[in-house]
């Protein structure tokens, strides 16, 4: 396993043969003073036997039809019998069908190079595209021969006494290399030629179709990407699958390209290790190119939404807008710090005070507090409302947060306070989420570190201010069930990260 930690992504590449489970390069070819990437060497030495055993096979098999055809030449020369060279002809294919897979097999085996960094096995699919190609040359030369005959050979009687056998010959010679020299006459020559016909043609359309699939860097038939990637998705530390890539460089050798990521938490070699054998256990890829990250934004189990379901918003100019053209000295959203213990303790710019029917909200170009409206129900704000400076959510304002303390503060002040769950919530069909926070310096509150240690019914009365407070407005508002804290330090971590993309550009604008 080949490990490079990058500096600030805390990235891990992974290049992997899945059929090694050794994490060091024991055995591999050096290059200079370091193990070589090119190959490796438990997986080519398995390759080196299977290929010998092969070329031993096939070498028998010409020296075999080299006989045959020789004793059938010879014959057929003195017979003057087109049939018995048909089928000389048909072994004569063979034995060229069987030197290109020699060449072929002898050929993968050379050894990878930086310039072939997957060696040369993708020769065996252009020897069989070869194969193929000379097989139905010949078969077409020997049909024009037939015809020809048939057509103006004076011994009428010969030709039609030797006709099943000639086109039982043109026909079986298309079947050759496909079905390593195994023909089986049937009891008629008709039935046979018939038969020969729709193997033949079947069998190349079969291999012209694994061919070109191989040579379009397709996903195998027999490999499901779709239940793949789900698989990995199942896994409990990974995240997201992205840039899945399946492909096969020949037949039977399966290549694997993807970026995982996982949870910050997660040990990413331990995970690495586990999809290296998922993917070697029920798909049995031969070799698996892998890139891990660790996501600071990914949420937790209990029904969050990951962070590759988040979609960035659109760019919209209201927000460039309040960066500049401003009348104040120091904008509350983009010139407060939202706090050295971010994510985790926040600087929170309070708009709303406890106890209030005013709906005070910011105004994003001059940075002010302005009077929004006066609810129209007959409910009151439940605790102290206010926004994070310097982030930014998919409804383009800085994230809301409901801050737990003792007394109402004035608006436009800010303070420090504890994230300790997220309320998911959906305003009019658009995500409108929520931090439920407590106050870091009222020692009334300032213990609390999850929202399972609040008091059931404060959750209960959160819940029902917001899904009653626009009602008479006839806008729907629904609330989810309550995250705990983990979940709402990734979503404010995402909202900053997400601020900071629009501050870089408007930086190049």
């Amino acid at each position: 396993m080949d490990t490079q930690n990058s500096e600030h992504g805390h990235n891990i590449e992974v290049s992997v043969d899945a059929a090694a489970t050794e994490k060091a390069f024991g055995g591999s070819k050096v290059c200079g003073d370091a193990p070589c990437g090119f190959s490796d060497a438990k997986t080519s030495s398995q390759d080196a036997q299977e290929r010998s055993a092969s070329m031993r096979k096939l070498l028998v098999a010409v020296v075999l039809c080299i006989v045959f055809m020789s004793v059938e030449v010879a014959g057929g020369i003195k017979a003057n019998s087109l049939a018995i060279l048909t089928d000389a002809a048909h072994l004569l294919s063979d034995v060229a069908a069987f030197a290109i897979s020699l060449f072929s097999l002898w050929a993968a085996g050379w050894e990878a190079t930086p310039r072939q960094s997957y060696g040369f096995f993708r020769i065996e699919i252009l020897g069989a595209l070869v194969s193929i190609q000379l097989i139905w040359l010949l078969t077409g030369i020997l049909v024009y021969e037939a015809i020809a005959r048939l057509r103006h050979d004076a011994a009428i009687i010969t030709i039609m006494r030797e006709k099943p056998d000639t086109m039982s010959g043109i026909i079986s010679m298309m079947n050759t290399s496909m079905s390593l020299c195994l023909r089986v006459y049937q009891k008629g020559a008709y039935l046979h030629v018939l038969g020969d016909s729709i193997q033949s043609i079947g069998t190349t359309i079969k291999m012209l179709r694994n061919i070109l699939e191989v040579l379009m860097e397709s996903t195998p038939r027999e490999i499901d990407a779709t239940r793949l990637e789900r698989g990995l998705c199942e896994m409990e530390e990974v995240v997201a699958i992205h840039e899945l890539h399946i492909w096969a460089i020949t037949v039977g050798k399966v290549l694997l390209a993807c970026h995982v990521k996982i949870r910050p938490e997660a040990d990413a070699d331990m995970v690495l290790d586990k999809v290296v054998g998922y993917i070697r256990r029920e798909y049995n890829i031969s070799h698996a190119f892998l890139l891990s990250s660790k996501m600071a934004s990914e949420t937790t189990e209990n029904g969050a939404q990951s962070s590759r379901q988040r979609r960035a918003p659109r760019l919209n100019e209201r927000i460039l807008s309040s960066l500049s053209r401003r009348s104040m000295a120091a904008h509350p959203w983009h010139d407060l710090e939202i706090g050295p213990d971010a994510p985790e303790i926040i600087n929170v710019v309070i708009e709303i005070p406890k106890g209030s029917k005013v709906k005070y909200e910011l105004d994003k170009k001059t940075g002010l507090i302005k009077v929004d409206r006066i609810l129209y129900s007959s409910v009151v704000y439940p605790h102290n409302y206010g926004f994070i400076p310097r982030t930014l959510c998919e409804d383009n304002d800085p994230m809301d947060v409901l801050v737990l303390m003792q007394e109402p503060v004035v608006p436009g002040c800010f303070l420090r306070a504890r994230a300790i769950g997220l309320m998911p919530m959906i305003d009019q069909g658009e995500k409108d989420d929520k931090i439920i926070a407590v106050c870091a310096d009222d020692p009334e509150v300032r213990h609390y570190t999850d929202i399972s240690q609040l008091p059931p019914h404060r959750l209960q009365e959160i819940r029902r201010f917001f899904e009653d407070y626009k009602k008479n407005e006839n806008k729907e508002v629904e609330v989810d069930e309550f995250l705990p804290s983990t979940t709402a330090v990734d979503a404010i971590q995402y909202s900053m990260n997400l601020y900071a993309e629009y501050i870089l550009h408007s930086l190049r604008k």
